[in-house]
């Protein structure tokens, strides 16, 4: 069987890719731009199951910061959606797993402190900004394409061991340098559901294993909402040291993304295995040791 992992030298898909084992084709930057179509069908041809992670993603000034950053990242994302989907049907794919994002629910709602999000919610088209958008339409494209058996994974904010650019590892960053350096706290009060790597990788190879002739829409996340102050506080006790926060106020885009992951729970029989102390606990020491050998 021949397994295809787009974006497999990312975060998530470096992981993907070590636990699928030695029949993998890794499709991704450097040698696989898949803004070219002919890229796509070279390496997706022979396929059995494309687990396709790739995406354009940055910074949220890249992002967000204009009417023009929005317009390039949704663009950019449709584009390698467009090219691995095409390629998918054109060599008779018999799976996909398509990695989504919490992205996809409704701005306006995430406003709202308390906010929990179920699959049901994508309904009402209000995403977050070109990216979500992108998201939403890839989403769409996977539902009309009735020959392939399709898995879809709304991840909420997945962190983890070899993760070097996110809250959390920014945050675990600022501990380690400290007294050096200002342990700084943008914002606080806003919410997010923070979910370990490993578990995601768990969520997408039992999605593989098991989706059907109906498509499969999973949410994953812990299910519970931790405020950046909490999660600040429970860095500051990880390092041991006596690190008083600074806490920056700062605009914020979206003050509440939890998600439901009931259906998750029922229909792949998948809950999250690493508890938010243990998974900071791994990504703290394996960032300390990152800082040390880069010195």
């Amino acid at each position: 069987m021949k397994i295809v992992v787009t974006g497999g030298r990312g975060f998530l898909g470096t992981r993907l890719v070590s636990r699928l084992g030695s029949n993998v084709t890794v499709c991704d930057l450097p040698d696989c731009d898949l803004q070219k179509y002919e890229n796509a069908l070279r390496m997706i041809d022979g396929a059995d199951i494309v687990y396709h992670l790739a995406a354009i993603i940055g910074s949220e000034k890249y992002m967000h910061g204009s009417d023009s950053a929005e317009l390039n990242i949704m663009q950019s994302n449709l584009l390698i959606d467009i090219n691995v989907f095409r390629a998918c049907i054109e060599t008779k794919v018999k799976k996909v797993i398509y990695t989504s994002s919490c992205a996809v629910y409704p701005m306006r709602r995430q406003q709202y402190l308390g906010t929990i999000f179920s699959e049901e919610d994508s309904e009402i088209v209000d995403p977050d900004g070109g990216y979500g958008l992108a998201k939403l339409i890839g989403e769409k494209q996977l539902m009309w394409m009735h020959d392939i058996k399709v898995g879809i994974v709304r991840f909420f904010n997945v962190y983890g061991v070899g993760e070097n650019n996110h809250a959390v590892s920014d945050l675990i960053r600022k501990a380690i340098a400290y007294p050096e350096k200002k342990f700084e706290v943008f914002g606080g009060q806003q919410t997010r559901d923070f979910v370990y790597v490993d578990d995601c990788v768990d969520a997408m190879i039992t999605l593989g294993n098991n989706v059907g002739e109906s498509p499969i829409v999973v949410n994953i996340g812990s299910g519970q909402a931790t405020s950046i102050k909490g999660l600040a506080e429970k860095i500051i006790k990880i390092s041991g040291k006596d690190i008083v926060p600074k806490y920056v106020d700062i605009p914020i885009r979206q003050f509440s993304r939890t998600g439901n992951i009931s259906r998750a729970k029922k229909v792949l029989n998948w809950e999250p295995q690493v508890s938010l102390d243990e998974g900071l606990k791994r990504t703290y020491g394996w960032l300390q040791n990152y800082s040390t050998n880069l010195h």
